[in-house]
């Protein structure tokens, strides 16, 4: 009986079918970097949420004390219609400091 060598039709049948499935782990590789770099994306625009709710419920106190957030032009700092509680925050403010200046003295 002659023996057969069954190693290099292994190996021949080896990478024959990596080059025939080879498009699909490309496929598969590109699936799963596309996923990982969703789910940082998805993760970033998380903590960004997050910071952003933080930034405005500690602005919020100020926004409401002091106007609106309208911002643009003015002809002068004072304004009654957007400021009125700025205003009388700094008359109280003025107030409490002149008496505290004056009882202790």
């Amino acid at each position: 009986m002659a023996s057969r060598n069954t190693s290099g039709t292994n190996t021949v049948l080896i990478i024959f079918m990596l080059l025939i499935t080879f498009p699909i782990w490309v496929t598969l590789g590109g699936i799963m970097l596309g996923l990982a770099g969703g789910l940082i994306g998805v993760l970033v625009g998380v903590c960004a949420a997050i910071f952003g709710a933080f930034v405005a419920l500690i602005a919020l106190p100020f926004k409401i004390l002091f106007g609106r957030g309208d911002w643009g032009y003015h002809d002068s700092f004072f304004h009654f219609g957007d400021h009125t509680l700025f205003i009388i925050a700094t008359i109280i403010l003025a107030a409490l400091i002149l008496r505290r200046q004056r009882s202790a003295s």
